[in-house]
């Protein structure tokens, strides 16, 4: 099966994209839920995590503490890209895993950390998403409830969009207006013409 990263930066509309191609029955891996499942399930990654940032980065439950994490790595460059290069191997070894349980002419690795996965991971296309920046920053405020301050520290994470929207094969304008389904629909099409 062929790997197709799908890829945008915060609140540009990614997962209601991949939503869209599940409907189209084509298999979809989240990286951002993966991520998570290794860190609170893989003894090693997490065992990095703990030497790295302290006990404090799990509660009580074995579950990611996700507001103390990202209270360090966005407000730490070397740490973010700490946590990404530590995190990133598993999830390569994971997706390869994933791949070869699938049974379709592609599938969709869905990442906002493209450049980083590309260190790990082999994509045969890239589709990018992309949407106004105010919309973005309604869409994160009504999905996180965060101070705008702090979400501009997430999205100055992702600055590299540029580069990434460059070495896209594909764009999708997720702006409220251009229909979203029209443009999956185009691309599935493209897609599947080119892997079969």
């Amino acid at each position: 099966m062929k790997l197709v990263a799908l890829t945008g930066g915060m609140g540009s509309g990614k997962s209601t994209v991949a939503v869209i191609f599940d409907l189209l029955g084509v298999p979809v891996y989240n990286s951002d839920l993966a991520a998570r499942k290794l860190m609170e399930n893989d003894r090693s990654l997490k065992n990095k995590l703990i030497k790295k940032f302290g006990k404090q980065s799990f509660q009580l439950d074995g579950k990611l503490n996700t507001s103390f994490i990202s209270q360090i790595v966005f407000n730490d460059t070397r740490e973010l890209q700490w946590l990404n290069k530590t995190v990133h191997p598993f999830v390569a070894q994971d997706v390869s895993l994933w791949i070869k349980g699938q049974n379709s002419v592609y599938g969709l690795m869905e990442t906002a950390l493209l450049l980083e996965s590309m260190a790990f991971i082999k994509f045969s296309k890239i589709i990018f998403v992309k949407s106004p920046i105010e919309l973005r920053l309604q869409r994160i405020n009504s999905r996180d409830h965060l101070p705008r301050v702090e979400i501009q520290k997430k999205l100055d994470s992702q600055a590299n969009e540029p580069a990434v929207e460059k070495l896209s094969d594909y764009a999708i304008e997720n702006n409220d207006i251009t229909g979203l389904i029209s443009q999956v629909l185009a691309i599935h099409h493209k897609l599947n013409e080119a892997f079969r």
